[in-house]
């Protein structure tokens, strides 16, 4: 697991060993901490795994910067033949991927705590 703090976010990077990683964010991606996301998401792109899973149990608010860095993300993984998704949104952050369309693109979840590792069937990290 790695773990990397910017601003007002963590983020803690869990590989499943199977071409995924479970991203788990807490707190707020803003102007200050998108740059923090934005790069352990391209630390991971050159690392290998084709898709990752975004746990955003934990956070609290997604301005502009963040659905970019996501989006951006997203694109560069779809490439290699994978994908980025959002499990977990809370109403708040929700509400944002819905109303930007954000949520569509990204094939955002709300029923599972990847993080858990519970390996139901919408375990992303069974998959």
């Amino acid at each position: 697991m790695k773990t990397a703090t910017g601003q007002m976010l963590e983020i803690r990077s869990l590989p499943t060993g199977q071409g995924t990683v479970i991203v788990a964010l807490t707190g707020r991606v803003d102007a200050s901490s998108a740059p923090v996301l934005e790069d352990e998401l391209v630390h991971l792109h050159q690392a290998g795994p084709r898709r990752i899973v975004i746990d955003a149990t934990d956070l609290t608010f997604i301005d502009p910067n963040g659905l970019t860095v996501l989006v951006d993300a997203h694109r560069a993984f779809v490439e290699r033949g994978g994908g980025l998704e959002i499990y977990n949104a809370s109403p708040v952050v929700g509400r944002t991927l819905d109303r930007t369309g954000v949520a569509h693109l990204l094939q955002s979840v709300t029923a599972i705590a990847p993080a858990a590792g519970g390996g139901g069937q919408d375990d992303p990290s069974a998959a």
